[in-house]
């Protein structure tokens, strides 16, 4: 369920369908902009007013609505609106792997300690998490983990309580820690004179600020063709910030090459500049800087840095 409230409440109903899956009836509360939904399919989300009727009359396949209900999880407080509807229809599904990986990791999330058994007592929580299609497909990677030693079923209440083992914690670590002892951090944007002012006063003394060492490779000398100097810092970054402004097809390219290894991957853009955004990017949770903001965007990139690695150590000095 959601915290603060979103200003007044307008009306409830608890008799509507879904306007996502078009199958449960929802908790539905309505705001003077926003709309608030309690799916038990599809999660909980707003949606902007503006959009209502438009996502109303739209019809989603069952492996997009697995692929938004999964989306939303992971993306906490959501906001529907007219410059990402569309987009949600275009996200793309992980792999078998990548659900699997997803189950875990949220296995770990609502854990408080080693050992402790978990209640699949919710029949739509641990599909959202995992991004399946329905109970099915869940007890597939279930099963999956199961075999490959990473959760353990006690046996003694049948098929719906699980635990991570000792071999999934141990799993957990390897896929949570890419490069743990990297402090670099790789800056992929657009080599223009005003956004070279924008890296050198902003994100690079973000970056610098949250303990970390910022390079960009027109930074850097290299007599290797630059691809592959590119790739290979790439490579020995523990995490990566990609700002879109410009929408050059490099940053595209060494963003997709970063999630591709595992990295992590911050994305930025110029506020103004982000109706211009591939689909295929859309769906990520963008840090949006403005000229006359540029303290906020120093400030973010430190904020997030440590939100997500923590404080690091690295000093210039």
């Amino acid at each position: 369920m959601f915290g603060k409230r979103p200003g007044r409440l307008i009306a409830m109903s608890n008799h509507d369908k879904c306007p996502i899956c078009k199958k449960n009836e929802m908790e539905y509360f309505i705001y003077e902009n926003l709309s608030e939904v309690h799916c038990p399919r599809c999660g909980d989300y707003y949606i902007h007013r503006d959009i209502i009727m438009d996502i109303k009359e739209m019809t989603f396949t069952s492996r997009e609505v697995a692929n938004i209900s999964g989306y939303i999880y992971e993306n906490k407080d959501f906001i529907i609106n007219k410059d990402n509807l569309y987009m949600l229809k275009k996200i793309q599904s992980p792999s078998f792997h990548e659900k699997s990986d997803k189950l875990l990791i949220g296995l770990e999330k609502m854990t408080e300690y080693a050992g402790q058994y978990l209640e699949k007592d919710d029949d739509w929580l641990w599909v959202r998490i995992s991004w399946c299609l329905d109970d099915k497909e869940l007890n597939e990677i279930l099963s999956f983990l199961e075999s490959s030693n990473r959760i353990h079923r006690d046996s003694k209440s049948g098929t719906h309580r699980y635990k991570i083992s000792p071999m999934g914690w141990l799993y957990l670590e390897t896929i949570k820690k890419k490069n743990p002892e990297s402090q670099q951090c790789f800056v992929a944007m657009w080599f223009d004179d005003e956004m070279n002012e924008i890296y050198e006063n902003y994100i690079k003394k973000g970056i610098i600020n949250a303990g970390y060492k910022p390079v960009r490779i027109d930074q850097k000398p290299f007599n290797d063709k630059i691809d592959d100097q590119i790739l290979a810092e790439i490579r020995k970054s523990k995490f990566i910030i990609a700002d879109f402004t410009g929408h050059r097809g490099g940053v595209y390219f060494e963003a997709g090459f970063a999630l591709g290894l595992n990295l992590e991957v911050i994305f930025i853009c110029r506020k103004d500049d982000l109706k211009k955004l591939h689909f295929d990017v859309r769906q990520y949770n963008f840090i949006l800087w403005e000229k006359d903001s540029l303290n906020k965007l120093r400030d973010s990139i430190q904020y997030r840095i440590e939100r997500i690695f923590g404080k690091g150590n690295y000093n210039p000095n």
